[in-house]
């Protein structure tokens, strides 16, 4: 599955009307990088913070990112 974070739509006000589009690669991967354990969390936090449209992640990439 492609997930791209340099265009995630974040919502600005509780009835999901307004939306700005920001780049959420660095973001995240710093929090996985920070608050995950284990070598498969720092591998998924520098792919992601490397990562563009096109990255694809695996079922158990998914797994981790689901759980952040």
């Amino acid at each position: 599955m492609k997930i791209n974070f340099d265009k995630i739509e974040v919502y600005t006000d509780l009835s999901k009307t307004h939306a700005v589009i920001q780049d959420m690669r660095k973001d995240f991967a710093n929090f996985i990088y920070t608050q995950g354990h284990g070598i498969e969390d720092h591998a998924l936090a520098l792919k992601i913070f490397n990562g563009n449209e096109d990255t694809e992640y695996n079922d158990s990439e998914l797994a981790i990112i689901r759980s952040f």
